[in-house]
């Protein structure tokens, strides 16, 4: 369901709310969503007490999430363009300097152009293209994904 979080937990076998929890807090304070954090720990023959392991488990969990970083997904709208061979350049170059991502590219009798932008991008792109074209090359919607750049 859109909009409800779920989260899980699990101490595996260490004492009660010294490892699950304190993994979890960190993953909310961080702010991160859709996230997975595991931490194994071996143990090495000390005791850590409660204390030492929600530290230690804390810890861990927060440098796996700055080691790992955050990728923030947005919506693309999917295009599909077709042009003669010597618009093709044009709408390449046009392409690239708007970070389209270019999913195919077919040449046959003409050129077909796959691409998707991020959906705040799309009308702007959408209307230099039919501008360059004098509005004979205008992109086919496709559909929608999320992607990341």
């Amino acid at each position: 369901m859109r909009g409800e979080t779920v989260a899980r937990y699990s101490d595996d076998g260490e004492p009660q709310g010294t490892a699950g929890m304190p993994v979890l807090d960190v993953i909310r304070k961080s702010g991160v969503r859709n996230v997975c954090v595991v931490v194994t720990r071996y143990f090495g023959g000390t005791l850590l007490g409660a204390g030492g392991l929600v530290r230690a488990y804390s810890h861990t969990a927060s440098l796996a999430l700055e080691a790992a970083g955050i990728i923030t997904y947005e919506p693309y709208a999917e295009y599909e363009l077709r042009c003669g061979y010597s618009e093709y350049q044009k709408y390449q170059a046009l392409l690239s300097n708007a970070g389209a991502v270019i999913d195919e590219t077919e040449f046959g009798a003409d050129v077909s152009v796959r691409f998707a932008v991020k959906r705040t991008e799309a009308e702007a792109l959408k209307k230099k293209i039919t501008e360059i074209g004098y509005g004979r090359d205008i992109p086919t919607e496709r559909g929608e994904r999320f992607d990341y750049r």
